[in-house]
């Protein structure tokens, strides 16, 4: 009986090896899968970040290049006002310079025709 038990046991021993050895390529297979799965999931990952990292640069340089022609536009706009403005200014000051003119002027000719008016009055007077 024990020479059965020793036959027994080597056969139960040589089948739990076999069930393991069988049990470990399965699982050797199962991480093959999953490993091949998470190298497909890094590739896809690194394209896409490559992919969002280039449509980035793209939309940063887009914008990059309207800032400038913005900037451009900007600086164009306020040179001409500035220019409109001056000229304004120097209108507002001709302008004046008229207008004290011409007060200059009617305050003489009201002096002139006060005194008419007072030689006038006198002349009447005298009559």
């Amino acid at each position: 009986m024990d020479e059965e038990i020793k036959e027994y046991l080597a056969c139960f021993q040589k089948d739990i090896i076999h069930q393991f050895h069988s049990i470990a390529e399965d699982v050797k297979d199962q991480v093959k899968i999953v490993a091949e799965g998470v190298a497909g999931v890094a590739e896809k990952l690194e394209s896409k970040t490559e992919e969002l990292h280039n449509e980035i640069a793209a939309v940063q340089a887009t914008l990059e290049r309207k800032y400038s022609k913005l900037d451009k536009k900007i600086d164009t706009v306020h040179t001409k006002l500035s220019k409109k403005i001056d000229k304004t200014n120097q209108e507002l000051k001709d302008l004046r310079a008229d207008v004290n003119r011409i007060e200059g002027k009617v305050t003489e000719k009201d002096e002139v025709v006060a005194a008419r008016i007072d030689e006038h009055e006198r002349v009447m007077h005298h009559l």
